[in-house]
């Protein structure tokens, strides 16, 4: 079986990333980053919310 997380973290150009948190589906991942993106004022639009898709090891 494949597990996948997705991280969600703020780029913002000038000053890197900084981690937000995670889910475990692309679909809720696009969410989160679209309503992110849609309810935070920006005082500058070098900055805004993705996600990171991960592959977990399995442990036996």
């Amino acid at each position: 079986m494949e597990s996948k997380i997705f991280l969600i973290f703020l780029d913002n150009m000038d000053a890197g990333c900084q981690f937000v948190g995670y889910v475990r589906s692309e679909e809720a991942a696009e969410k989160v980053c679209e309503e992110l993106n849609a309810t935070t004022p920006w005082d500058f639009r070098s900055s805004d919310y993705q996600y990171l898709e991960l592959d977990c090891l399995e442990h036996e």
